[in-house]
């Protein structure tokens, strides 16, 4: 596994010329025409550097402090996990590649979304960035396999379904919650304060409040490890807390190393994420 950091925000329409030089005698290759862009691993040097400068140009991660001038930039550091790291992994957060489009109904009622938007054979896509929806063929492969926990929550469609569309489709839940998230985890709001339970003002997911953990993207999840244990075993769960931006919070997916090695022998199409077990001293 290796980290990249990713800084991208720098436009030089509002930028100084001698802003821009420097940042080109800084780091060449990331100069763009329209924007500075820089996507290094975060162990070159040059990272800090970078940084180091734009703070004493007045330049604020806007991720740290609600913008409030045009001196902002987007910092991020991304972990990078090859199949070995995966297979080394008790638990994941799967994510699906594909996107199904969006919901039309409030969350008080079952998911429904454009059916139209699904391609022709798909197994698995993910609605509003978040929901994991299952074909019916989807639904059927994850059935005989023994995989335990799973529950399939029914959808509807939200216009008229084309003929050629004869798959109903399933909302991927869980009979199983995790237990609360573990530090170095934390929840911040859409100011970067802590969240005080107000999902109207944001429930954002971070990794710590200090740099680099905060800008860790996508931020991982942590469990203490005799939490996990004591709801273990399961295939799939859901995260007790929600999380979003807005009125339609929702939880995340912790599935198993079982899970994982299924999905990947039959070719279902996702994006995962390491899940973490600390100590319950750490």
């Amino acid at each position: 596994m290796k980290t990249i950091s990713r800084l991208i925000g720098i436009y030089w329409h509002n930028t100084p010329l001698s802003v821009k030089n420097d940042l080109q005698a800084l780091c060449p290759e990331a100069v763009l025409d329209h924007v500075f862009v820089m996507e290094l691993p975060d162990t070159d040097p040059r990272v800090n550097k970078v940084l180091d400068y734009l703070h004493r140009m007045g330049y604020r991660n806007m991720e740290c402090v609600p913008p409030a001038t045009e001196l902002t930039y987007c910092m991020e550091y991304t972990r990078v996990y090859d199949s070995d790291d995966f297979m080394k992994l008790r638990y994941l957060d799967p994510w699906p590649e594909v996107s199904w489009g969006y919901t039309h109904v409030s969350r008080s009622q079952p998911l429904s979304f454009d059916y139209n938007k699904v391609p022709r054979n798909g197994k698995v896509g993910i609605v509003d960035g978040k929901y994991i929806i299952l074909s019916d063929a989807g639904r059927v492969l994850m059935e005989n396999t023994g995989l335990s926990n799973l529950v399939y929550k029914e959808t509807v469609p939200y216009c008229k379904v084309k003929p050629s569309q004869t798959s109903r489709f399933w909302h991927l839940w869980s009979d199983v919650k995790m237990p609360p998230i573990a530090a170095p985890n934390v929840l911040i709001n859409d100011n970067c304060k802590p969240f005080d339970g107000d999902y109207l003002h944001g429930c954002l997911l971070r990794e710590g409040l200090e740099i680099p953990s905060l800008l860790y993207s996508p931020a991982e999840l942590y469990y203490k490890t005799d939490d996990v244990e004591f709801i273990e075993p399961f295939d799939i769960a859901m995260s007790c807390e929600q999380f979003g931006r807005g009125f339609d919070p929702s939880p995340r997916y912790v599935v198993s190393q079982r899970f994982y090695q299924f999905c990947v022998q039959n070719k279902l199409p996702f994006i995962w994420l390491g899940v973490h077990l600390v100590s319950a001293e750490a």
